[in-house]
């Protein structure tokens, strides 16, 4: 199968957004976002679904301008 190009869809979190904000205003910028739990990543239809821990799976699909930076990116040609 060919490689799947694009960008990891991220978990906000805003819990750490106000404790950075109340206690270290320049760490806000850092770790904002995160990994989400549990991801799933179907090749065949070239899809990306993720979702919090039992919660409801959400769905992404990359566009063709992220995959053609991201082979940019690793020096791979289309």
């Amino acid at each position: 199968m060919d490689p799947l190009y694009g960008i990891l869809p991220l978990d906000f979190q805003g819990g750490y957004l106000a404790a950075d904000i109340l206690f270290f205003a320049p760490a806000m910028f850092f770790n904002l976002r995160g990994v989400f739990p549990e991801y799933d990543v179907d090749l065949q239809e070239r899809i990306v679904r993720y979702r919090e821990k039992g919660g409801q799976w959400a769905s992404y699909t990359p566009t063709a301008a992220e995959a053609e930076r991201a082979r940019r990116f690793f020096g791979e040609s289309p």
